[in-house]
């Protein structure tokens, strides 16, 4: 989330206005006190004209400043609340393609119904279901060994990766993602995805596909390494 500083950083030239009309409607009551009957009867209009302009600056600015945040807050909830229901379905959507190119390799302990999918989405759940196996039909090999080609459930991983990829793309557009391991994690699957588009499924796209996965469902990242949280939705729902 974006702090008060880094807010302040963004928005100084509106409060440097602001401070700019409380200046002028404290001078045209302060200034008139302290000179003498006749210069401030003689200054009268000038500083009830700078007066008129300070306050009316200063009601105009809290009212626009008030409506504006109100209307951009409740545009930013709605796009955050959209992000976050989008990434789980299609994280969820992923999990189960997963389970059924695993059970297509070979795997005959894993099955596709809620309790496993569940598990899944937990990063050690997810560890502990794919971290062992030596053969090409055992742990996260067996998964892995069906991304050569393209198949049903190698193009439902791609569609679902372009759902978060897009979801992502409106919490940017709308300045809500500032998490750097997130951050980097979106970046590398937005160059898979320009990547995978461009050709045809392979062994290099496979291993760079099952690394990003891994890397998605296992909570690791390049900045932090090992998190123990999903790192793409702990940005969105810190967003």
């Amino acid at each position: 989330m974006i702090s008060f500083k880094e807010k302040f950083a963004q928005s100084w030239p509106e409060w440097l206005v602001f401070a700019s009309f409380i200046g002028l409607a404290l001078f045209s009551i302060i200034i008139p006190l302290t000179i003498d009957a006749s210069s401030a009867t003689k200054y009268n209009p000038m500083f009830n004209a700078l007066l008129s302009i300070g306050t009316s600056g200063i009601v105009a600015f809290i009212f626009y400043y008030v409506v504006n945040s109100r209307i951009d807050n409740r545009k930013k909830k709605i796009v955050k609340k959209n992000a976050l229901k989008h990434y789980k379905f299609a994280k969820e959507s992923i999990a189960l393609a997963i389970i059924h190119a695993s059970q297509k390799g070979g795997r005959k302990d894993i099955k596709p119904d809620t309790k496993t999918i569940n598990k899944m989405l937990s990063t050690e759940g997810f560890k502990e279901l794919f971290r062992d196996g030596r053969y090409a039909n055992e742990g996260f090999y067996a998964f892995q060994n069906q991304m050569d080609e393209r198949t049903y459930e190698y193009d439902e991983i791609i569609f679902n990766l372009k759902i978060i990829r897009r979801s992502i793309n409106r919490l940017i557009d709308n300045d809500l993602f500032y998490e750097s391991g997130s951050y980097n994690i979106f970046v590398n699957l937005d160059a898979l995805l320009s990547r995978i588009e461009s050709r045809e499924p392979g062994y290099d796209e496979s291993k760079m596909l099952c690394k990003f996965i891994y890397q998605l469902f296992s909570g690791f990242n390049m900045v932090s390494g090992n998190t123990g949280y999903d790192s793409i939705q702990r940005g969105i729902e810190t967003a």
